[in-house]
């Protein structure tokens, strides 16, 4: 690679990366704010109150047009699933690079 090829490739991979960084602190950022809603939903979801909305949702008391999703007895479940999927990987992906810092 030439000298001006390889300056103008690593300026635009400085770019690339100083891009991707930007968006991975946003991403985790709007994902710190959600922690609290995940582990109130986790409360929800294993609670007595759970299951009674569950019971009137199933016997039709509850409006037609509520949007009832965290009443199905997968959704919650697979959030919560791929919650901890993202932590396992997020932890892989620390200790992978922190030993190169």
């Amino acid at each position: 690679m030439e000298q001006l090829e390889r300056i103008a490739y690593m300026e635009q991979a400085l770019d690339d990366c100083e891009a991707s960084i930007a968006t991975m602190r946003r991403a985790l950022e709007a994902y710190h704010a959600v922690q609290n809603k995940i582990e109130e939903l986790f409360a929800y979801y294993s609670s007595e109150q759970w299951m009674e909305d569950y019971d009137d949702s199933c016997a039709g008391k509850l409006p037609d047009d509520l949007k009832c999703g965290v009443l199905s007895q997968d959704a919650v479940h697979c959030m919560l699933g791929e919650n901890n999927d993202l932590m396992v990987e997020l932890k892989k992906l620390v200790q992978e690079y922190s030993a190169e810092i």
